[in-house]
């Protein structure tokens, strides 16, 4: 990540926890009227986010003229606020009530989820987007889903009615949303991703599924690789059967693979990629100069008219 890019950066705490693939890009929005952009990392910590989302805050910045103060790095493992490149913001209070934001892979998705709520709630109005990877993607559904549903944890308003989070766009990248391929890890965190988890039962009850009236108001944006990212498979990452407004699917045959790392970082190359785009629900749409991920991570949060 560029030094100057890097020294502008809010990084924020969040306590424990184009036109078509293929065609010149329509008339934007200038960057600088872009809404605030939280880029939420996965599983795994401690996370340097400078590793984790430099390539994307460069482009962001350098490449699309986005105002680095709008760009935050969400984190929540204790060692993100260590010496990680997760510089000091916003300090959300300690939802595991023990003095300490000291998020572990043990700290169930749902805790990280309402802490992260509350500090999207805490923009007061302005509208937000989120570029999600992989267990990211999943804290960030639950956010907006506890929220919406009013789940003990989220934040309300004074009258007791859920808050209104003002989420415009969101982008997964990889994640997880039918559960990991492999029962690799015995934390909660991995343990909760597993195809049949508890928490994938209820993510994809009825009530709490995309398709319904309280995901509307939302631009959803699923990206997965179909064969080359090892740790999710394609329809899981675009939670094949169920409803999400964009579904992106890198097939094989790229040149470098999409791996479940370079969907988040991969920059070079755009329009030289083998990718599918299906547009709620519709019939898909294959091409070999498909966008980067990061650039179509970009086009996700700032054009929905594709």
């Amino acid at each position: 990540m560029k030094r100057t890019t890097r020294s502008a950066i809010i990084t924020v705490v969040a306590g424990i926890i184009g036109a078509t693939l293929t065609g010149t890009s329509a008339a934007q929005p200038a960057a600088a009227d872009q809404n605030p952009v939280y880029f939420v990392h996965g599983w795994g910590g401690p996370k340097d986010c400078d590793e984790t989302w430099g390539n994307a805050v460069d482009y962001f910045a350098d490449e699309q003229g986005m105002q680095p103060s709008k760009l935050y790095l969400l984190r929540y493992y204790d060692g993100d606020y260590e010496s990680k490149n997760c510089r000091d913001g916003v300090n959300y209070p300690d939802i595991s009530n023990d003095g300490n934001n000291d998020g572990t892979r043990d700290t169930r998705i749902k805790h990280v989820a309402a802490a992260f709520a509350h500090q999207l709630a805490s923009h007061d109005g302005e509208k937000i987007d989120i570029v999600a990877h992989s267990m990211g993607g999943l804290v960030t559904r639950v956010a907006l889903l506890g929220t919406a549903q009013g789940w003990d944890g989220f934040p309300k308003d004074a009258d007791g009615s859920p808050a209104d989070l003002n989420v415009d766009d969101v982008i997964t990248l990889g994640t997880p949303h039918k559960g990991v391929r492999h029962a690799s890890h015995s934390d909660t965190q991995w343990e909760s991703m597993l195809p049949d988890s508890e928490f994938m039962r209820v993510l994809h009850l009825p009530e709490n599924r995309l398709s319904e009236p309280w995901a509307k108001s939302v631009d959803w944006s699923f990206a997965g690789t179909l064969e080359d990212d090892e740790t999710v498979a394609g329809e899981s990452a675009i939670d094949l059967n169920y409803r999400a407004n964009h579904k992106y699917l890198y097939h094989a045959g790229n040149n470098p693979p999409i791996t479940h790392g370079k969907i988040r970082s991969q920059v070079e190359g755009d329009h030289h990629f083998n990718l599918r785009h299906v547009h709620n629900g519709g019939n898909p749409t294959d091409t070999t100069e498909g966008r980067s991920p990061v650039a179509l991570a970009w086009r996700a949060i700032t054009d929905k008219d594709r």
